[in-house]
């Protein structure tokens, strides 16, 4: 289903896949930098490399539900930006007839 969420104040379509396994957000490389996805070491201390860096979406709003902090993951060949129910937390029902996700608080 193909929605629409604001990424650090940007607005852009997203797909929500049910079948992502992503606890964040799935992006196209080349749109990282055009977002302001920022790059984070888990690990500031200087000289201390035990890990990977981590890319880094600071507010995602969709819908009522904004998320902070939240991880970005590249993909290549991705037309929009993808969005799995783990980043969510919350169980949900995806209703085609009226094109909504409802999720339950």
């Amino acid at each position: 289903m193909l929605i629409q969420i604001d990424v650090n104040g940007k607005t852009v379509k997203a797909i929500f896949d049910t079948g992502c396994a992503a606890d964040g957000i799935v992006y196209h490389p080349s749109e990282f930098k055009n977002l302001g996805l920022q790059v984070k070491n888990p690990f500031p201390q200087e000289g201390v490399s035990q890990g990977p860096d981590r890319i880094i979406a600071e507010k995602i709003v969709i819908g009522p539900i904004t998320k902070m902090q939240v991880r970005a993951y590249p993909a290549a060949g991705l037309s929009y930006p993808l969005i799995g129910p783990k980043m969510f937390d919350r169980p949900y029902t995806v209703d085609q007839k009226d094109q909504l996700i409802r999720f339950d608080y």
